[in-house]
């Protein structure tokens, strides 16, 4: 495949182009010496208000789950009531069970 010159210059800066960051020599103390005093652990109450907008719409979320759990649980209970009435009533119809008065 041949480039544009214009893209072939740009490969030739490209490929001498490097990064050569300098370590810090402390960094490694800097960071248990952090985690030795506790810095950046936040207690449960400022987590939670530090993500109140997460919060706020995992509370609706499970809300509004359990609401329509709970809804269609009612309502597969609500007609297995209407099914045992309607045969119960069909039942107490049928001469075969009633006594003889």
């Amino acid at each position: 495949m041949r480039l544009p010159q214009d893209y072939r210059s740009l490969a030739r800066i490209l490929k001498s182009w490097s990064i050569a960051p300098v370590p810090d020599p402390s960094f490694s103390a800097k960071v248990w010496r952090r985690i030795k005093s506790g810095e950046g652990v936040k207690s449960l109450s400022a987590y939670l208000r530090s993500n109140s907008v997460l919060v706020i719409l995992a509370l609706v979320l499970a809300i509004a789950l359990g609401a329509i759990g709970g809804w269609s649980e009612a309502e597969r209970m609500s007609n297995s009531d209407k099914t045992d009435i309607a045969g119960a009533y069909v039942h107490s119809l049928d001469v075969r069970w009633q006594k003889a008065r």
